[in-house]
């Protein structure tokens, strides 16, 4: 369990870039997974981060390069326990591929890793108080950026082989 829902996300991603030169792909501090498919799908991993999230001034900037494909932002870093600010990376996506779909251009791809984060969504859901850390709750229905989630429980959750899942917002997994 891991590998599994990674692979379907950056492979989605990779297969939709147009042709023309080797696309990027955004991030503060990934998975190593993360690493394993830019190897992979051939896209260019460029790290964004800051004390270990993903650095949103920074992507404000470097989003606009037409290259750009994809964004990959965590909930709960496996490594550090360290969650993006899904809020501001969201707006500054959705803000960018607004830009793009008036100018005709292909969309980015928010791609949200919740590694071993399965009781974070489902505690900070945005009520009582808490911050809201699911990321399909955040877009909402009026949201233009594809999305895909992704959650890898290895073998933390007592099963033989761990558990991976990938959603994404309509249209999205459909390659």
């Amino acid at each position: 369990g891991g590998r599994s829902s990674r692979a379907v996300g950056g492979g989605g991603v990779a297969s939709s870039a147009a042709a023309g030169g080797r696309v990027r792909v955004l991030t503060g501090n990934p998975h190593l997974a993360v690493e394993r498919a830019e190897r992979r799908f051939g896209f260019e991993l460029v790290r964004l981060y800051d004390c270990g999230t993903l650095d949103t001034r920074r992507l404000a900037v470097e989003i606009r390069d037409p290259r750009v494909v994809a964004v990959y932002s965590q909930t709960l870093s496996y490594t550090d326990g360290i969650s993006d600010d899904l809020e501001a990376i969201l707006a500054i996506v959705e803000a960018e591929n607004e830009r793009r779909s008036g100018a005709g251009l292909p969309l980015v791809t928010l791609v949200n890793d919740s590694c071993l984060a399965f009781c974070v969504l489902v505690h900070n859901d945005g009520r009582g108080g808490r911050g809201c850390l699911r990321l399909l709750d955040l877009a909402g229905a009026r949201c233009t950026t594809p999305l895909i989630v992704t959650l890898d429980a290895h073998k933390h959750l007592g099963v033989d082989k761990g558990v991976s899942s990938c959603v994404g917002s309509p249209g999205t997994l459909s390659h």
